[in-house]
């Protein structure tokens, strides 16, 4: 199967299958902690986060370089798709789509600039819940001051799991 992918494809199988893969692993730690020990170890300008049972798309990266390279962002994400579909997941994805046009924040690989990261300080560890709305919320407002906006890069949906759906069923969102 990796013989016959593109360069960038193949990238992405390696670290997928964990060949050649640098990551971080702690033991009990929030996703807050992950995630910033994980921006501590980038080497990039550009970093990008996603939950670990979320798949990457194969074109996440270069629409990332795209949406960033118009200026007019300061970070965002790139939505997401669910790994399987029903009646329940599509009414309790349909409910989440206003919060999402409303606030500009949206799910799937999260990305930004290094610099706007350290300048709103990463995710907020102290937190136990919504650091990741907060991360938004003080990259929105970073941004406000220069003119950019939370932008979804179209085109590179990550997958993400129903594994809530298949533990509590499709329509607990309800009820």
């Amino acid at each position: 199967l990796e013989a016959d992918l593109p360069e960038a494809q193949h990238f992405l199988v390696k670290q997928r299958t964990g060949a050649g893969e640098r990551g971080l692993h702690q033991a009990a730690a929030r996703s807050s902690s992950a995630r910033n020990g994980g921006a501590a170890l980038a080497q990039g300008e550009i970093l990008a986060f996603i939950d670990a049972d979320s798949s990457v798309h194969l074109q996440t990266f270069a629409a990332i370089d795209q949406t960033l390279a118009s200026g007019r962002c300061v970070a965002g994400a790139t939505g997401v798709t669910m790994e399987r579909w029903s009646v329940g997941i599509a009414l309790t994805y349909a409910c989440m789509l206003p919060s999402i046009w409303l606030t500009g924040m949206d799910t799937g690989v999260v990305f930004c600039r290094r610099a706007d990261f350290a300048a709103v300080g990463g995710y907020d560890e102290s937190r136990l819940l919504a650091e990741d709305v907060m991360f938004l919320l003080s990259l929105r407002r970073l941004g406000r001051g220069r003119g950019q906006k939370l932008v979804r890069a179209r085109g590179a949906k990550a997958i993400t799991s129903t594994r809530k759906f298949d533990e509590f069923g499709d329509w607990h969102f309800f009820g």
